[in-house]
């Protein structure tokens, strides 16, 4: 009897017809099924996505989508290196993705595949299409000031250890070379290499190939550091990172003030590298100096109210005199911030945006004004010096 009731059980399963499966109420477009195979649930769309985009010229350009995508319409935001630019519209098609944005009165579109929360395909905006290759790095995405991308730099000021003379105000550094300022040294360079720069740029001229040479010299064991900071600083430290090269950034500019030639032959001042004696009277900074370990020195320097005093004397100097050419210190000031700014321009040429990390190593009367450059730059995230300098 038993067995008889487990037959006809079995028989009325089968007569049953099939059962349908509903979908819960409340999920968001991302999550229904799509495409042909209605058995398929397509992945997500909606997050943030970070990669690049290579131009028709080759140019690899950082990207950041955030993307929502919501009862199938696309909305966002795409942020580049240069700027960051609204999503109109698109369409989704299973894994066939279409992204349209505009970008400042241009319209640009984007034909990508969704694979594996990775979007892959092409991209078109004006005259310029490329490929682009962005990878889904969150599930929500970021807002607009969170996606701007920029260049990590860190602009450290320091003395001039050789003590060339070429300032309106000179320092006399004591020896560098001693084993005391050595391990010194060392120290330091431990510190910034928390950073982890990509490239280190040094206070010399642009594009000369002094001393990169130099410092190609120093790896293959050929050369010894000299004095200067750029080898005490900047090769020790680049040949800590395995970098392969230092990058000079520098633009020497000397204006009399007089003529409208800006530039002007100076004579260099005899080097008092000797350090053979000291100076009958030091001053309240080469004290400062003599007192302090070398990274406190530097603390000491890259301070906000150390920076602001040293740049306060480039204002005074404005103050009216009997000089009967009365624009002289307007220009020469005039001429400071001309350097400066090809300063900063120079660290624009070296840079390649979303992909390095920018370590400065430059005479400190510079770093009111290029930090202030960095800071109002979009495409870079100014580093406060005085974290590695404790």
């Amino acid at each position: 009897m038993l067995r008889l009731l487990k037959c006809a059980f079995i028989v009325g399963l089968a007569c049953l017809p099939a059962l349908s499966v509903v979908e819960p109420t409340g999920q968001s477009q991302d999550s229904k099924p799509q495409g042909k195979n209605t058995g398929q649930i397509d992945p997500p769309l909606t997050g943030r996505y970070e990669g690049t985009a290579t131009s028709k010229g080759q140019q690899i350009i950082p990207v950041v989508i955030n993307l929502t995508y919501v009862d199938g319409s696309l909305s966002g935001q795409i942020s580049s290196t240069y700027g960051v630019f609204s999503i109109t519209g698109g369409t989704r098609n299973g894994d066939a993705i279409t992204i349209e944005f505009d970008a400042s009165g241009d319209k640009g579109s984007i034909s990508a595949k969704l694979t594996r929360n990775r979007l892959v395909g092409t991209f078109s905006l004006g005259d310029d299409s490329g490929s682009i290759d962005v990878k889904k790095t969150s599930d929500v995405p970021s807002d607009s000031k969170n996606s701007r991308i920029a260049t990590p730099i860190l602009i450290v000021g320091v003395y001039h250890m050789a003590n060339p003379g070429l300032d309106e105000v000179n320092t006399l550094a004591d020896d560098v070379l001693t084993p005391k300022r050595q391990i010194e040294i060392e120290s330091l360079c431990e510190q910034l290499a928390r950073f982890q720069p990509t490239k280190i740029a040094i206070e010399a001229p642009y594009r000369d190939s002094y001393w990169p040479d130099r410092y190609r010299q120093y790896l293959a064991g050929q050369y010894k550091l000299g004095r200067n900071e750029i080898e005490q600083i900047g090769f020790r430290l680049a040949k800590r990172m395995n970098l392969p090269t230092v990058y000079g950034i520098d633009f020497q500019m000397y204006a009399n003030g007089l003529t409208p030639n800006e530039m002007e032959v100076r004579e260099q001042p005899a080097s008092t590298e000797s350090h053979k004696s000291e100076p009958p009277q030091l001053s309240p900074d080469e004290q400062h100096v003599r007192q302090s370990t070398v990274t406190q020195y530097l603390a000491h320097l890259n301070r906000a109210s150390e920076i602001q005093k040293n740049h306060e004397g480039y204002m005074t100097s404005l103050l009216p005199t009997d000089d009967p050419a009365i624009y002289r210190k307007a220009d020469l000031v005039a001429n400071w911030y001309k350097r400066n700014l090809r300063i900063f321009a120079n660290i624009n040429r070296i840079t390649e945006p979303g992909r390095d990390r920018i370590l400065i190593i430059i005479g400190a009367g510079h770093l009111k004004l290029l930090k202030e450059f960095a800071a109002d730059a979009p495409y870079f995230d100014e580093v406060d010096a005085e974290s590695f300098l404790k």
